[in-house]
């Protein structure tokens, strides 16, 4: 929409790392491009792609001959999201909608969604009531859906595996994933390094407090952090606070 791009230009390319994000580059600084990317990817590989961006059009000949510099590049972090429960909201309407936002298979892709509902921000006066619905909620969805999908990208059962870790050193408490198992496609369980052929276990850690290094990671993942705000205004502004710093 941004480029006004006609019917048909638009192509899904596949593959197995980051060759696609590579070969559009490359294309671009060959000058076969528009001379505009916008790229939207996990915060860590940010350097890798304003690098090859900042190269000059074709290659370091090009560069002694005076070429233009690389493409216009626009980096967008793909990050997760978070819901604020407040004071006078239904705690198991609002457990319903954020345990199908943050792992539901279809609509969050397992947690792995850009803008999955990474963390919960909610009121202390329905905190109780809402981890409990909660609860009940992943449950129910694990007998509805034929199970979470396989990691989309292959080092998300580390990162997974990372974040468990970090929680715990942190002082929050795991509700859920405490196994620390990657479960394969035939539903044994297994290293937590797993593959593309199985599913990751999720998180849902509790008691987190954003000072916590779990509590500001970004990257969508099967991991849901709880939190307890005072009122529905330290909610909107620990919710803001996360949200800003993608």
């Amino acid at each position: 929409d941004h480029a006004d791009l006609p019917a048909g230009a638009v192509a899904l390319l596949c593959d197995d790392g980051a060759n696609t994000l590579r070969a559009g580059l490359l294309a671009e600084l060959s000058g076969e491009g528009p001379g505009f990317v916008h790229l939207v990817d996990l915060a860590e590989r940010r350097a890798e792609a304003l690098e090859l961006a900042a190269r000059p059009r074709g290659g370091r000949r090009a560069a002694r001959a005076g070429a233009s510099a690389g493409p216009v590049v626009r980096f967008e972090t793909l990050a997760g999201a978070t819901r604020v429960v407040r004071g006078d909201d239904d705690p198991e309407r609002a457990a319903r909608e954020v345990a199908l936002a943050a792992l539901g298979r279809s609509q969050a892709l397992s947690g792995q969604r850009e803008g999955q509902i990474g963390r919960a921000v909610v009121h202390r006066r329905l905190f109780s009531r809402f981890s409990e619905a909660l609860l009940a909620e992943l449950d129910h969805l694990g007998r509805q859906e034929p199970g979470p999908l396989a990691p989309l990208d292959a080092d998300l059962p580390r990162y997974v595996e990372r974040m468990r870790r970090l929680g715990l050193d942190e002082g929050a408490t795991l509700l859920r994933g405490d196994s620390g198992t990657w479960f394969g496609p035939q539903g044994g369980a297994g290293s937590h390094r797993g593959g593309r052929d199985g599913t990751l276990e999720p998180l849902v850690f509790t008691n987190v407090e954003p000072r916590m290094r779990l509590a500001r990671a970004q990257r969508p993942a099967p991991l849901l952090r709880l939190l307890r705000a005072d009122d529905d205004d330290a909610a909107l502004r620990c919710a803001d606070e996360f949200d800003l710093a993608t």
